[in-house]
């Protein structure tokens, strides 16, 4: 008896395993277009880059153009930008990244995929408004109430502008002035020393 039991359990679960994977490839064959399915939800450039990659046949070519140089799908629009965003802003939109401009002239930019663009806008428009900056003293020039006054003041203009501020500073508390701006260090208690 127990034989038999075990031998119909065998048969059972077989039998079982073999409708259930007829089901399964049957539902999968019915249903092949699931996966494109799913695809069409994400957006046609992502969907490009992803059918450009898998089928690229050099390791190194750009999916784009299938060619060896710099991609240009993650370009800017064709539209002027030096039109629209002044010279002198630092920080802009450009219609799909933010960047910065650098001090060596360059830009630095986010290389984010768009899949349409918006307008280009200047963030930073404290640096639009006309107004200069003075200079930080050097440690050459004698210091005086007037010179620690005037980094006071550029520290606090200078709070109104994030990205420049962490650099400015530095520069700041570089200088022998900066370095009397700076709070004096809070002793620590030594907690070995109490015992």
């Amino acid at each position: 008896m127990k034989v038999f039991k075990t031998i119909l359990r065998t048969t059972l679960f077989w039998l079982l395993a073999l409708v259930g994977l007829r089901i399964y490839t049957s539902y999968e064959s019915e249903n092949s277009n699931l996966v494109h399915y799913r695809a069409s939800a994400l957006p046609e450039s992502v969907i490009q880059h992803l059918h450009n990659q898998y089928n690229c046949s050099c390791p190194n070519c750009d999916t784009a153009t299938g060619n060896n140089e710099t991609a240009t799908t993650d370009e800017t629009p064709t539209t002027d930008l030096a039109a629209s965003i002044p010279a002198t802003c630092k920080s802009f939109y450009d219609g799909c990244n933010t960047c910065n401009r650098l001090a060596d002239g360059g830009t630095a930019c986010t290389r984010m995929a768009c899949e349409s663009y918006g307008e280009p806008k200047c963030l930073d428009e404290e640096t639009t408004t006309g107004t200069t900056t003075s200079l930080l003293p050097t440690a050459s020039q004698p210091t005086t109430t007037e010179g620690l006054s005037s980094l006071e003041k550029r520290i606090t203009e200078l709070e109104k502008n994030h990205w420049a501020l962490v650099q400015e500073l530095q520069t700041i508390f570089s200088t022998p002035e900066g370095q009397k701006l700076l709070p004096a260090p809070t002793p620590v208690a030594n907690p070995a020393a109490q015992n």
